[in-house]
This record gives structure tokens, C-alpha cells and sequence, in this order.
């Protein structure tokens, strides 16, 4: 690889969701301007040989590197120029948490919880899924203006670690799982008629009252 080169990556799977066939759409695009570009896909799927027909359909030899499932991400992501996320849908992505925490630039697209990372114009830059010219307009942005890039990339590893770290996120799920419960219980005592309420309420006094006496009440 020619160090001077810019080096982009994407990180995931080879599968319909991930949106590598838009990704290479957009770097026919990408490599008129920047033709010493370097794409290096890291992951595995059943698309991998349709996807290496289509880099070769469109010229991208050069260009595209299919490296497989790869241990050492992390590296890859201190290594590289900008990580790209073409997703069609995600959940909360961790690629894009991993990419600002190693202060990699990264273009993604603007679906499901990616915007909770990556904050655009502030953290990285979105485009829509789906759109080739979109996502090879958003690299070129980010290739063009690479000190503007790594200011992002610097604000964006600020905000991962101080909204996504491990200690966060597992006391915003116990907190969501506190809340739900609560919303549950509370949505059942709606339910039952006040009557039953006042019964139930009732039996379960009594059984308190029964338990002291017996002497199994447990404090």
C-alpha cells in the first residue's frame, strides 16, 4: 500500500444491510478525484464473490481490497484516513463508537441510532442510505478538507466518551429496564377494577397479618 495514499475503510459484514454494492457505486466516483484512493474491506459474507465481480465490472482492481474478518480492527481504524458506514438500517452502531473513540473521520448514513454517534457537521458527516452520488460526495468532502476532518474526529471521541462508555451505556439499559417495568406494572393496576384492587389489597393484608402470627414473617 502506497503510505501517501489515502486509506479509507469499512468495517462489517458482506451482506445486503451493510450497503457495500452503494459504497462501490460511489467510489467509481470517488477514485476520478482521489485515484490513489484506497478501499480495504475488513468482514465476510455470502455477497463477497458478487462484490468482487462488481469491482472488477467497474474497473476498481486497483482501487478495492477485500482483506476478510480481521482481529485487529482497532489498527486499522488508527490507520486509516476515514470509516465509511453505508448501512441500509443499524441498531446503535459500534463501528461508528470505535471509529471517533480511535479518532478515525468517518461518512455514514443517516439511519436508525448512527445519528446518536455521529452528529453531522460536529462529529463526522451523514448522507442518506441508498444514494451513491450522496455518499461519494461525502467522501470527497472529507478527502478535500482532511484538517476539517480530523477536527471532527477529535470532537467525536470527546463525545463517545462521554456518552458511550461501557459504565453509560449498561446504566442507561438497567435504567430502561427499571422504567419499562414500571410502566408495566403500572399499566396492569390500571387494569384491574377497583374492586378487585380493594380485594386483592385486602387478601394481602390478611396474609401478612397471618404470617406475624404464625411467626414466618420475614422482616
Amino acid at each position: 500500500m502506497d503510505e501517501k495514499a489515502p486509506l479509507l475503510i469499512v468495517v462489517g459484514r458482506l451482506e445486503l444491510q451493510k450497503g457495500h454494492r452503494i459504497l462501490l457505486e460511489a467510489m467509481a466516483t470517488v477514485q476520478k478525484e482521489f485515484p490513489s484512493a484506497l478501499l480495504v474491506c475488513l468482514g465476510d459474507g455470502s455477497l463477497r464473490g458478487e462484490l468482487e465481480s462488481m469491482v472488477k465490472a467497474k474497473g476498481l482492481e486497483g482501487t478495492v481490497r477485500f482483506v476478510g474478518y480481521q482481529t485487529n480492527v482497532s489498527r486499522w481504524l488508527t490507520s486509516a484516513d476515514l470509516s465509511i458506514l453505508p448501512s441500509l438500517f443499524e441498531g446503535l452502531p459500534m463501528i461508528a463508537i470505535e471509529s471517533l473513540a480511535s479518532e478515525c473521520p468517518i461518512v455514514a448514513t443517516a439511519v436508525d441510532g448512527t445519528p446518536e454517534v455521529v452528529v453531522p457537521g460536529k462529529t463526522g458527516l451523514l448522507v442518506p442510505p441508498g444514494d451513491p452520488n450522496s455518499l461519494a460526495q461525502g467522501v470527497l468532502q472529507t478527502l478535500r478538507h482532511p484538517d476539517r476532518a480530523r477536527q471532527m474526529a477529535d470532537a467525536g471521541r470527546r463525545h463517545v466518551l462521554d456518552n458511550f462508555t461501557v459504565e453509560l451505556m449498561v446504566r442507561r439499559t438497567q435504567d430502561l429496564y427499571l422504567e419499562s417495568w414500571a410502566e408495566h406494572f403500572a399499566r396492569r393496576h390500571r387494569q384491574i377494577p377497583a374492586g378487585r384492587r380493594m380485594q386483592s389489597s385486602a387478601l394481602s393484608r390478611g396474609a401478612a397479618t397471618a404470617s406475624k402470627e404464625s411467626g414466618s414473617w420475614v422482616d
